[in-house]
């Protein structure tokens, strides 16, 4: 890999595509990209531009969301009729609610990750297929992850421009109340300056995924049993003590990652966060 590399967050897909050609001597194109993003193979990148409206939200299965029964009397002779509404905000997808937004909305520029749990995958979807109309769930949402946070997309109105007249001279019964800023959720990109990109971590990542894949070699070997495993767990913990990290702490998983990425063996994030929340359990049964 070229030693600019490391100086680049994130490439543009076709210079993705052509960074993984490479490294695998296989011909990758920019639609790959789209079918491995859609297959959950490669995690893709949005980059905005410039700032975007966003809230943060808090997403649950749909089999976690809780419901409130409410009784009604209808009709003559009565008829009691029972519904149940949901605890939560809207339903994403067959699978996802929102369970809660943010009161206040931030503006974020820079790349984030897709969280492809809403309109992202038609937005990909569209560029695969760009002759079919494929229609997007109005409720469904645009979202983005920033570590393990997740965002929802917003468009942005403004207040209509005051007058520049003085105040003190106009009739107090003409004042209004001053309008402010307000959002509210929308499921397209294409309102807003942005551009898809791969994050060089998540290149990283997927190259050394496919250059892990088991040989003949590897599957005679023996698997760790329990023992083993817990005794590398606890050499883990000792060493993350010893380093003052603390395997439960938000975000870690992410500075862990560029420390394997700087010895030259780097791990994907869901590796990481699978050790780190082994760690802590093993320490308490080798405690006990």
């Amino acid at each position: 890999m070229s030693k600019l590399w490391k100086l680049k967050s994130w490439l543009s897909l076709d210079e993705g595509a052509k960074m993984i050609s490479t490294v695998l001597g296989e011909s990758v194109e920019v639609k790959d990209l789209y079918r491995f993003a859609l297959d959950g193979h490669l995690k893709l990148s949005v980059n905005f531009v410039n700032p975007t409206p966003f809230k943060k939200v808090t997403v649950l299965k749909s089999e976690d969301v809780q419901y409130k029964t409410i009784y009604s009397n209808l009709g003559s002779p009565p008829k009691t009729l029972r519904t149940n509404i949901p605890l939560a905000e809207h339903r994403i997808s067959n699978t996802l609610w929102v369970k809660s937004s943010s009161k206040n909305w931030i503006k974020m520029k820079g790349a984030y990750e897709l969280a492809m749990i809403g309109s992202e995958r038609r937005v990909i979807e569209q560029l695969i297929y760009p002759e079919l109309d494929l229609s997007i769930p109005i409720l469904s949402g645009c979202y983005i992850k920033d570590d393990e946070d997740i965002y929802q997309l917003q468009r942005l109105f403004k207040p209509e421009r005051i007058s520049t007249q003085k105040v003190e001279d106009r009739d107090p019964l003409e004042l209004k109340p001053r309008k402010l800023s307000h959002v509210t959720p929308v499921c397209s990109l294409g309102d807003y300056e942005y551009e898809l990109v791969l994050l060089t971590s998540e290149i990283t990542r997927f190259i050394q995924s496919l250059q892990d894949e088991p040989n003949s070699s590897k599957q005679d070997d023996k698997p760790l049993d329990s023992r083993e495993r817990t005794t590398l767990l606890i050499l883990i913990g000792a060493l993350l003590n010893q380093s003052n990290i603390e395997p439960t702490t938000r975000g870690i998983t992410t500075s862990v990652q560029k420390m394997t990425e700087l010895v030259g063996a780097p791990l994907s994030d869901d590796s990481i966060r699978n050790i780190l929340s082994q760690v802590p359990t093993a320490l308490e049964k080798r405690q006990k």
